[in-house]
């Protein structure tokens, strides 16, 4: 049985991570944090048991937090504003093929709810 911790699903299995926050829309000042946000998909195999893997882990950085794809879309379909402006942040620090996908669809979560 594959078991792996909520800091191995960010650090392997991110497909999007951006900034946040005032650093991203030019508002920062020095004392300001770094709030980084990021989107992770976890292996198939973690979904085969009883114990799901998790919808969201907080960290392993300072100001980091990070949802598993199915849960950011989940949210970004009920107009979550820390999701939504996730998915359109302009510092964007990593993404793969399947964040690009996501991306792609941003547009497709924007509804009367936002």
């Amino acid at each position: 049985m594959i078991t792996v911790t909520g800091e191995a699903l960010v650090r392997d299995h991110t497909v999007y991570a951006c900034v946040m926050g005032s650093r991203a829309f030019g508002l920062a000042t020095e004392d300001s944090d770094t709030d980084r946000r990021g989107v992770f998909l976890a292996p198939t195999e973690l979904f085969w048991r009883f114990e799901k893997p998790p919808t969201h882990v907080d960290g392993p950085a300072p100001e980091q937090f990070s949802w598993e794809l199915e849960r950011f879309c989940e949210l970004a379909l009920r107009a979550n504003p820390n999701v939504l402006e996730c998915l359109h942040s302009p510092l964007v620090e990593s993404v793969d093929g399947t964040g690009r996908e996501l991306l792609e669809l941003r547009g497709a979560f924007l509804s009367r709810l936002a």
